[in-house]
């Protein structure tokens, strides 16, 4: 177990989210919020959210406990995420986490309580974060999960938390299927979802090369299905194609070359890099100079701490982009991420850590959760994904200006779905094409 912390906070303020994360609800916030310890019997049953559709009806769950983990001093939230092996980079954002609720614990708490966090080591193991979240669940007691990483991780827990109307907030993975809301209430996913990654990308392809023909590496897995469907959906009805694909075993293999060798044999002008963790800057490594390609990398790679392993293959290289970053100079002097390298700084992080990029991942989790925290009158199990499903927001946090937090029941469930096209400049990220909103569409662009 990593270490356990605990939390004060300071004020609520329009920032402190952090890279490709999601903040939350605004509105109905109660600064006295009341909560129980475990064995209170509050909650909601079929509560109506935005929509009029009612996605949280506790009156199902097997032992609906709506404040376990709650007291009148405290809440208690688990997470279970890679600190070791081949996906350690990230565990980078535990130690976001870390700092963020160190920050808001000495600075009066989230929702007057103090936050602890019990954080389990998964390996990126499906097998093993159904182990972590049980125990998390049923011996630690923890309210809520926050930021698990993986989407077979998450998949694989997915059941038993629904069954237990446990929520599981934030998800560090942005699968296309945290879109069933309906089916599934009790999870909601933390970053943009990979098929909007590739609509963004499609589009920008529409103003640079309307014919491009696209070589794709991908995992073979749920992530790696995500950006496949995606694009051979877009493609369908312009002159793009995919060309080319290769799969690999990411729990396997941490070499990729055979395939992106294969993939070089292709007519491809743009190559999608769509392997993770350390695998992905690996992969940069292997495509040949000679193979004069546009080269995209998903959200989950585009980190100054992820880029630092491609050993200067990164140069030139696009991605889409949800946030401010923290290693970049213009945004450094934005106030919001003026907050973040001074604070984070303060409660636990070297300068280096939080410029990296990945542990800010964590500080806007982190922050996002804080928000939903505070926004139910009660704060219960149930009625916290009733607030988490009703949102309506400006940007806040490391959020760019201009995006919206916007959720509405099942028709939207997506809270983040604006991106921008940036390309890999003299070692920072540049702007290539302006952030653009699909507000709603998210699972439009699915794909099967």
């Amino acid at each position: 177990m990593t270490r356990t912390r605990t939390w004060r906070r300071s004020r609520l303020l329009a920032g402190a989210l952090s890279l490709t994360m999601i903040a939350a609800a605004c509105g109905g916030r109660d600064s006295e919020a009341k909560g129980g310890d475990s064995g209170d019997e509050g909650g909601s049953s079929g509560t109506e959210v935005a929509g009029g559709q009612s996605l949280v009806d506790t009156s199902i769950c097997a032992d609906y406990q709506p404040t376990q983990g709650v007291t009148d001093k405290t809440i208690k939230l688990g997470t279970s995420m890679p600190q070791s092996g081949p996906f350690a980079v990230f565990g980078g954002i535990l130690n976001g986490l870390n700092a963020y609720f160190d920050w808001r614990n000495d600075n009066g708490g989230v929702a007057g309580r103090q936050v602890e966090l019990v954080a389990y080591d998964d390996e990126y193991k499906a097998d093993r974060t159904s182990d972590n979240v049980k125990k998390l669940v049923e011996e630690d007691k923890v309210f809520a999960l926050v930021s698990v990483l993986g989407t077979q991780n998450n998949l694989g827990v997915r059941d038993y938390l629904d069954e237990n109307c446990v929520p599981d907030m934030g998800v560090a993975t942005g699968s296309p299927q945290w879109g069933d809301a309906a089916q599934y209430p009790w999870l909601q996913g933390g970053i943009p979802s990979y098929a909007l990654e590739m609509k963004r990308l499609v589009d920008y392809l529409e103003e640079v090369q309307p014919d491009a023909k696209i070589a794709l590496l991908r995992q073979n897995d749920d992530f790696g299905d995500a950006y496949e469907n995606s694009l051979n959906l877009l493609t369908e009805k312009n002159d793009m194609e995919v060309v080319a694909t290769e799969t690999y075993d990411p729990l396997a293999s941490t070499d990729t070359k055979a395939q992106v060798d294969k993939l070089a044999q292709s007519d491809a002008t743009v190559f999608v890099n769509g392997a993770s963790g350390s695998q992905c800057p690996n992969t940069l490594k292997f495509v040949p100079k000679e193979w004069k390609v546009l080269t995209y990398v998903g959200t989950t790679c585009n980190s100054k701490l992820a880029l630092s392993l491609a050993g200067g293959n990164e140069e030139g290289i696009i991605s889409t982009q949800a946030t401010l970053d923290p290693a970049n100079t213009e945004d450094q002097k934005d106030p919001a991420m003026q907050e973040f390298l001074t604070e984070s700084v303060k409660h636990g992080l070297t300068k280096d850590e939080a410029e990296l990029g990945v542990a800010a991942i964590g500080w806007g989790f982190g922050a996002q959760m804080a928000e939903l925290l505070e926004s139910p009158k009660e704060l219960t199990r149930g009625d916290l994904m009733t607030s988490a499903w009703s949102t309506d927001a400006d940007a806040v946090g490391l959020m760019r200006p201009g995006s919206k937090l916007i959720t509405d029941g099942a028709k939207d469930p997506w809270l983040l779905e604006s991106l921008r096209i940036v390309k890999r400049t003299d070692g920072q990220w540049v702007e290539a094409s302006p952030m653009k909103d699909y507000n709603g569409q998210s699972n439009d662009f699915v794909g099967s």
